[in-house]
């Protein structure tokens, strides 16, 4: 006789009388069992939901959008000219949020912002807003971004470059994740002609790519103003 055991409905039970050809007791029972390895198994199929989670927003390092002023920040102009201003743009150039920015470059000149930062775990990118305005051909004038006095990037600011407002610049800092560094942004120039780099809105993100509102890129602009390119320090 066989049955499924009703407790689990896997285990199959199997019984069956006999008597042995040199027993003289009569009868014997013998009872056995067995169960199959996938009995108890039940596959099951969930559906697959895909969902995006935002990125988390940028972090401003500290005054990363200047407008406590000339503060945090370390400061090197070789002209000595102010370089986190609040008024004095010229052409159709405004700040890109608030009423403060960074201006760079001119002609002959070195000129950087820099301070200590850590790099955030999980947020190396260092993100920035820069328009480049020019007259120069390229190779002369250039931006750097040092990290601990070594460039980690660098770019020409001549007029095959210029961005014709704010635009979004992102750096891969990952090597320093979690480390204490200078972080400078640079602008060198020659004595030819004139180069300028404005920056604001300093920050690090998750990625290279993650979103951020953005504001126009020519703020406020007067079609019959100069351009910034033509105007000199």
């Amino acid at each position: 006789m066989m049955a499924v055991d009703p407790v689990d409905d896997c285990t199959f039970w199997y019984t069956q009388e006999y008597y042995g050809s040199t027993s003289s007791a009569g009868w014997q029972t013998r009872i056995g069992s067995f169960i199959f390895n996938t009995c108890g198994k039940t596959d099951i199929f969930l559906p697959l939901i895909a969902r995006n989670f935002p990125l988390p927003p940028p972090v401003l390092v500290n005054n990363g959008d200047f407008e406590s002023g000339p503060t945090v920040w370390t400061v090197f102009s070789q002209k000595g000219w102010p370089l986190i201003q609040n008024t004095g743009f010229p052409g159709s150039v405004s700040p890109r949020s608030g009423s403060w920015a960074v201006w760079l470059g001119g002609d002959d000149e070195i000129a950087y912002i820099e301070q200590q930062v850590t790099v955030p775990v999980g947020m190396p990118y260092l993100a920035y807003w820069h328009w480049i305005a020019s007259q120069d051909a390229c190779g002369f004038d250039i931006a750097f971004v040092r990290v601990n006095g070594s460039t980690v990037n660098q770019y020409d600011l001549c007029t095959s470059q210029d961005t014709g407002g704010w635009v979004k610049r992102v750096v891969d800092l990952s090597a320093f994740q979690g480390q204490s560094v200078t972080l400078q942004i640079r602008v060198e120039t020659n004595s030819s002609l004139n180069s300028n780099l404005f920056v604001d809105d300093v920050a690090f993100q998750s990625s290279p790519t993650a979103p951020e509102n953005a504001r126009s890129g020519r703020v406020g602009e007067d079609a019959s103003a100069p351009k910034p390119e033509e105007l000199l320090r």
